[in-house]
């Protein structure tokens, strides 16, 4: 619920799985829970088939009801949500009304067990991509059923607690989360056909500086977000490989401005809003 931050994110990339995921190219759309899927013409429509080979790492499989419990508790819940709101779940129709009640939102379906529908407000051509972001991991619903958005600040599931936390993604907890990271262990016969090359990855949140200086000695084996002052130390240290990939960044313009001229606006919003 608390997500925000991209050291929790990635963290969470590890246990949970989305409806879908996005490429490298971060535009690509690529299967996750859904296998395939359906937009209506409109672009108010979506429907999604889940994989029936999906489970929890409990064993359990990962169904149609664990889809429609995340949207509804995300509708019931919204304030829940106190770093990245949930806003393309509260696309779905009927949702921004079922803040404070049980209801799941009308625009949420299950044809079957593994197939759900979901009717937006209005058209929305970037559901898709939205939906691969950190915040709309399908959550089990046997494990979470009845919680509040007050349980949700400290609940054992949702800080990351060994034996607690399940998901139906590649790696399991072996070391529940602190302030200083985590440790994964990857799944055996993982759902997805293919088990991780990695069978236990430690995740640790330090200051940049020291994961440079463990990465030139051998200690780590990889590090983000190297500072640019720190790469010309890494270039010649042997077995390190520096990959660049495409990221996002956010700016915000703000004008004080009173004229009011449309022209104006248009002319002065169209290029802030491109991508760089």
């Amino acid at each position: 619920v608390n997500l925000g931050t991209g050291n929790q994110e990635l963290m969470a990339d590890l246990v949970f799985s989305g409806l879908v995921d996005v490429d490298k190219d971060e535009v690509t759309i690529l299967p996750d829970l859904a296998t395939t899927w359906e937009v209506s013409p409109d672009a108010t429509v979506y429907t999604f088939h889940l994989n029936p080979a999906a489970v929890w790492s409990d064993g359990k499989p990962v169904t149609a009801d664990d889809v429609l419990w995340t949207i509804a508790w995300s509708a019931q819940n919204p304030t829940a949500f106190k770093q990245i709101p949930v806003t393309a779940w509260l696309e779905v129709k009927g949702a921004a009304a079922d803040a404070g009640t049980t209801n799941t939102p009308v625009g949420a379906k299950a044809i079957d067990a593994n197939t759900v529908e979901l009717t937006l407000e209005k058209p929305d051509s970037t559901f898709l991509r939205t939906l691969a972001g950190a915040v709309y991991y399908i959550l089990p619903k046997h494990k979470l059923d009845g919680l509040t958005a007050a349980q949700a600040d400290t609940c054992p599931f949702c800080l990351g607690t060994v034996g607690e936390t399940i998901g139906s993604g590649p790696f399991d907890f072996s070391e529940s989360i602190s302030a200083t990271g985590a440790s994964f262990t990857a799944k055996k016969n993982y759902w997805k056909g293919k088990d991780s090359q990695i069978d236990t990855l430690v995740y640790k949140i330090q200051d940049s500086s020291v994961s440079v200086a463990q990465l030139a000695a051998g200690v780590l084996d990889l590090t983000i977000r190297v500072p640019p002052a720190e790469g010309p130390g890494l270039a010649n240290v042997a077995g390190r490989k520096q990959l660049n990939g495409p990221g996002g960044g956010v700016c915000d313009v703000h004008c004080e401005n009173t004229n009011t001229d449309k022209a104006q606006g248009q002319a002065t919003g169209h290029p802030a809003n491109q991508p760089a």
